[in-house]
């Protein structure tokens, strides 16, 4: 059960970056000179979807990784220590696979992982 509910937190975070990227994608197609075509309209679709995929692939893993190393901890020191996780795992991600939105992925990966933990452990939302 405890692993259905941290399963679900990590897609509601992934959901939420996909949606934070497809909002910049999107205000940034519609800066002037707005050229719309078809091709453009599938780019960003295929962008988003990526993006999805990426999400769920790089900061899930790295998520998970996260949470078993800063397990024992709690409070701030927890939630920094995941940070230092997420930022360098990004930047391991970044550096093999040469995908520099990997590291950037993760620390907003882990920002909103630990922001929807607090919601949940406040009672603001259940999962």
């Amino acid at each position: 059960m405890q692993l259905k509910r941290i399963l679900w937190r990590k897609l509601i975070v992934s959901t939420i970056i996909t949606a934070l990227i497809a909002l910049f994608l999107i205000g940034m197609a519609l800066i002037p000179p707005v050229d719309f075509s078809t091709d453009s309209i599938i780019f960003i679709v295929l962008l988003i979807a990526f993006t999805f995929l990426g999400a769920i692939a790089v900061g899930i893993s790295i998520s998970f990784i996260s949470d078993y190393i800063t397990k024992r901890l709690s409070g701030y020191l927890r939630m920094a220590a995941a940070f230092v996780v997420h930022a360098g795992f990004g930047y391991l991600v970044a550096s093999v696979f040469g995908i520099g939105e990997a590291f950037y992925m993760a620390l907003m990966f882990g920002v909103l992982d630990e922001f929807v933990r607090w919601m949940e452990s406040k009672g603001y939302i259940k999962l």
